[in-house]
């Protein structure tokens, strides 16, 4: 008797009518309504369920074959904001869809809006372009200490006329910064090493208290954004990891991180299990940072210790990490 009744609801659940969600795709801000073909759609259910439609030539899109549920719907289509169904404001949370069972959800309609662009140029001391600058644009988060930092959200290399552009990002301010790229390294023992560029933000100030956010909104693209860098001597980093508590030397991975984005390894090093010795010379570039070891044990220690690294070539810094 069980056996039947377990196999009578399982029928009954395979029956279920399938539903749908369906709707449009416009461009905003035009005078004429306009779609917008070919956009990418995601659905989602829950972690790990992802369907993914892309609109057709009349910006006309359908989910269908859905069993019952709770949805969330994004447009993420590239050089627009993305945008979730229900969405009122940029970077906050849209609107779930509830489909019943064999419920056919219309009427969806999306109206992205074009992404905004930062843009600008690089130069050295001289007016020369400097190709392969690392450009990055960063948002005014906070820790879980309620401390305020600075997150890379966006970046990219300057290309051979030293010029760069940083798009698709979402509306609001960044703080952008231009400086050398981290494991800078030639191919070549005998090729001098290029000039390393110490981290600038725009307007061309080092001290984080001196920086100011560059505002992008919709649909903008911000051009004029440039810097003027000038090279700097390169430094190498000395240190040793050892556990705080039994002073032995401990085999860990270093990274070092600008102060003010301490989200951003720049440089990386490892400790040997006999010293703990690490040695960090791919050529650091003047400035604040945070050294953090983390432990290649199973005990995941970490340490951490701020230094300042001065514009003086040939300079060596001894790090001790507890």
């Amino acid at each position: 008797m069980k056996k039947l009744l377990v196999a009578v609801l399982f029928l009954q659940a395979a029956a279920s009518p399938r539903g749908s969600i369906e709707g449009i795709v416009m461009k905003a801000g035009t005078a004429l309504q306009q779609s917008l073909p070919h956009a990418r759609l995601e659905l989602r259910e829950g972690p790990g369920t992802l369907i993914v439609v892309r609109s057709d030539a009349g910006g006309r899109f359908v989910f269908s074959n859905l069993a019952a549920g709770r949805y969330r719907l994004f447009l993420t289509e590239d050089g627009f904001i993305r945008q979730e169904y229900g969405q009122r404001f940029p970077n906050m949370p849209g609107l779930p869809i509830n489909v019943t069972a064999g419920q056919h959800v219309t009427n969806i309609t999306f109206r992205p809006d074009a992404a905004p662009t930062i843009a600008g140029t690089v130069l050295d001391g001289n007016g020369i372009p400097i190709a392969d600058i690392l450009v990055t644009a960063a948002r005014r988060t906070y820790d879980v200490r309620g401390r305020p930092t600075l997150t890379v959200v966006a970046s990219a290399l300057t290309d051979d006329r030293g010029a760069y552009r940083i798009f698709w990002i979402d509306p609001g301010d960044y703080y952008v910064n231009a400086g050398s790229p981290p494991l800078r390294t030639s191919s070549d023992t005998n090729e001098p090493a290029r000039p390393a560029y110490a981290p600038v933000y725009f307007p061309g100030v080092t001290d984080p208290e001196g920086i100011r956010p560059i505002r992008v909104d919709i649909g903008r693209e911000v051009n004029g954004v440039d810097f003027r860098l000038r090279g700097q001597g390169l430094a190498q980093i000395f240190g040793q990891a050892l556990h705080a508590i039994t002073r032995k030397p401990v085999a860990a991975t270093i990274t070092l991180s600008p102060v003010e984005e301490s989200n951003v390894a720049r440089y990386h090093g490892q400790s040997s299990v006999a010293s703990g010795a690490f040695v960090i010379g791919d050529g650091v570039a003047p400035g604040s940072y945070i050294v953090v070891g983390r432990s290649d044990s199973l005990e995941k220690i970490t340490g951490f210790t701020r230094i300042r690294v001065p514009s003086l070539p040939g300079f060596f810094l001894n790090v001790r990490l507890l």
